[in-house]
Formats: structure tokens, sequence, C-alpha cells
């Protein structure tokens, strides 16, 4: 057996041996400068002038004096003399002058926070705990990310376009704005008072670059009579007033159309002493208005009622789950600009309707965007359904508003509303005003 041990070099005390307390206390000393070591720097290359007992540093290159050849190594003063320790792979020592730990690592040494590399951490929580949701996880007045010379760029990446790649403002853990690429590829801000019920305040399309803001209404119904198939707009009742198809809209591949059912100011329906109303406005009132004001009050409207033709062929014909559609009805040429919004309510009453998105950008059904063709049947009652065309270069569209019908299918639209620009109306905005003025 060897005098000494293998890694700190310590005195073993051996058989028979005579004074076994020097041996012994030697290698106390030993450890008690080298088990949980600490330095007053690692820049001197000789011995300071006048080092006090137990003083220990690491010698740095081109040692001098009684340090000479003690390069990298341990040197400690005691009992008035240098004594030196050669470091072994791994030693950690702490650095007084930089308060910083180093290791020695590949014959020298380094510091740990720079050169030893944590990555891949699978979590990491600075002054909070980390989980497996919020794998890193800060708490702290700031949070800096800084340059190194140039720019900075921050980076958050999602795998699919109809995943989500946001910033998340929060209340008390509770959603108060989401900034992002939320569902799609166009930018959104989203704000909520409660964090339950979102409102989109911007969409910045992601192939135009135009901004979107859906709930903010700049421009009014351009419909002449505000989308109450009445033609004119003079008229704030319809008492004496019949019914007449609006020279805006045109059934087609052979439908026909007649008055579905109407809402009646002072309706007695809510209270008031004017006729009951159909059942099917009941509905809708009772669907889209909060109110038993605005369910008993307001302008009267018609709703028609568009009956597919009987057998093929359709105009334009569509299928959708082995089912065909034709246009039942469409609009006439209508001047357009660059972006519009066309919207209206449908109420399917036998067959099916389908909600085409071919023609658009956008397309939303009761405020949720739809990204394929989807089809309306009787069971859902009254849709709110909104369309932004998309925009083409001849000044008009003759196909602002679609209704694709299979063979057939009777369907009931009420209110449209055609605006310039690009807006996401409320389901339950209901008559939407022109720039005309009622009687």
């Amino acid at each position: 057996m060897s005098d000494k041990t293998t890694r700190l070099n310590l005195p073993r005390i051996l058989p028979s041996q005579a004074q076994k307390h020097v041996t012994h206390n030697e290698a106390l000393e030993t450890l008690d400068r080298l088990v949980q070591t600490s330095v007053i720097t690692r820049d001197l290359s000789s011995p300071p002038t006048s080092p006090q007992e137990g003083d220990c540093y690491l010698v740095a290159n081109e040692a001098t004096d009684e340090w000479s050849g003690w390069e990298d190594n341990l040197a400690c003063f005691v009992n008035n003399a240098w004594i030196n320790y050669a470091p072994v792979e791994g030693w950690l020592v702490w650095n007084l002058d930089t308060m910083e730990i180093v290791v020695y690592q590949d014959t020298t040494w380094q510091p740990v926070t720079t050169e030893t590399s944590v990555n891949p951490v699978s979590l990491l929580g600075v002054n909070t705990t980390a989980d497996e949701v919020n794998r890193l996880s800060v708490s702290s007045p700031g949070t800096l990310f800084n340059h190194i010379g140039e720019g900075h760029q921050m980076r958050v990446n999602k795998a699919e376009k109809d995943d989500v790649g946001s910033l998340l403002f929060q209340t008390g853990f509770s959603g108060r704005a989401e900034i992002g690429l939320v569902g799609d590829d166009d930018l959104h801000l989203k704000v909520t008072a409660d964090g339950e019920q979102w409102n989109e305040a911007l969409v910045a399309n992601s192939e135009t670059g135009a901004v979107l803001l859906p709930n903010t209404v700049f421009t009014p119904n351009i419909l002449p009579d505000s989308g109450r198939f009445i033609s004119f707009n003079s008229n704030a009742t319809l008492s004496g007033v019949p019914y007449q198809q609006p020279s805006y809209i045109s059934q087609v591949s052979g439908a026909s159309s007649e008055l579905f059912a109407s809402f009646r100011h002072n309706n007695s329906s809510f209270g008031g002493t004017a006729e009951e109303l159909d059942p099917s406005i009941i509905e809708f009132v009772t669907k889209y208005k909060t109110n038993t004001n605005g369910r008993r009050f307001g302008a009267d409207w018609h709703a028609i009622k568009f009956t597919q033709r009987l057998t093929a062929p359709l105009l334009a014909p569509l299928s959708h789950d082995q089912i065909d559609f034709g246009l039942v009805l469409t609009t006439r040429s209508t001047p357009v600009s660059y972006q519009m919004t066309a919207s209206c309510y449908i109420k399917v009453i036998s067959g099916e309707v389908l909600i085409n998105t071919s023609n658009s950008n956008r397309v939303y059904v009761e405020g949720e965007r739809i990204f394929g063709n989807q089809v309306v049947r009787a069971d859902v009652g009254w849709q709110h359904i909104l369309f932004h065309p998309k925009p083409n270069s001849f000044g008009y569209n003759f196909r602002m508003l679609d209704v694709l019908a299979s063979v057939n299918s009777e369907v009931a639209v009420a209110l449209p509303t055609f605006m310039v620009g690009e807006v996401i109306l409320p389901s339950n905005v209901g008559i939407h005003p022109s720039v005309h003025v009622y009687g």
C-alpha cells in the first residue's frame, strides 16, 4: 500500500508508526486547505509581499520566485512558508476576486458559469418553479433580452398554420390581451374583459398586408333599403306597403322567391299593440336581441323565402358531401372597392344550404371563422353569415352574396348588409343602416 492517498495525496498512518499524531494532523491541515477551497485571486504569478497565514492563490502563468513552476497549482501560505498542491480534473475553487466558481478542466482553470454547459435542460425556473407547460419560468421585476453588438430578434415558432404562436398578457393569470398568429398565419390582436369572451381588435392579412378592424365600423350599409327588402327606405313601418323584391337581389337556377315573414314595430308578441310576429321572426329576435325593447321596437323588415328548382341543371354547381348544390340567389352587379364586407341571416326551412368559402378571403358563421365549405341544415335555426369577398379589378362584383342550395331546398334570407372595407359585424347587429333616413 502507498504511503499517500490516491486523490488528495494525504499521508497514511503506517503500522507501528511512532508519533502518529504528526501524520494525522498533517492530513487534517491538508484537508483544511483543499475542502471548500477559496482563493484570494488567480491573477498573480509571484507571491504577494505580505501574505497572511492560510492565504491561498491559484498561480497564474509564467510563475516566478517561490512559485516558479507552479502554474495553475494551488499555493497556500502555511507556517510562514509556501506549499503547493497540483490540481486534479474536476476540482472546484471559489475565487474571492471575481466572486465565481472555477473548475479545473482540460488542464486549466475556467469559470463554471461561462464554460460549463447546461444545454439541454428540461425545466428552468428563475426565482420561481417551472412546470411541464411553462418550462421556462421567470419571477422578477423585468426580463432583459440584450444584443451582443448588433440587433436582437425574439422568435415564437409554431408547427402548423392552424396552431397558435402568440404573446398572452394576463391580469391575475387571466388573459386580457393576445397578439400573434392565432389559428392562421394572419397577425391578430385580441382583447377581453373577463378572460372568456374575446374580441378581435385587429387582423393584418398575411397575403396582402391589409388591416382589418373587426369591431370598428366605419361605413354604412350601401344597400338603399338597409337590407329590409322593401325596395326603398322612406318608411319606418310597412303598413300598407306591399312586399316588393329589391333590384339588387336575383334568384337564379330557376328558383322562385316569395315573402316569408316580417318584423313589425311595436309588435304584440313582445308587449306592443301591432300584429303578432311569425314564430320564425320571434326565433330571430329572441336569438339576436338581448333586451325586450329590441324585440318589440324597431324599423319593419321582411324576410324572403327562396325555393331551389326541383330538378337539375343548377347554376354554378358545386358538390359537397355527395350533395349537389347550385346558386339559389345572388346579387346583381354591385360596385365594389378593393375591400368589401357582405353579410346576411339565413334560415334553412328544408333541405341544405352550402356556405362556399372559395370566393372569399374570409367567411364567418355566427362570428366563428370557417376554413372550408360548410353545410347548414334546418336544425340549427337562424345563422349569421359574413363574407369578405376576394377583390377584383373590374370595379364591380356580380356575386357579392351567394347562397347555394340543394335541389328542392327552401331557405329564408333576411337583412343583408354590403359595406366598404373588411369588417366583422357582430351577429346581433340586425339592421345595419344605410345613408338613407327613415321617413
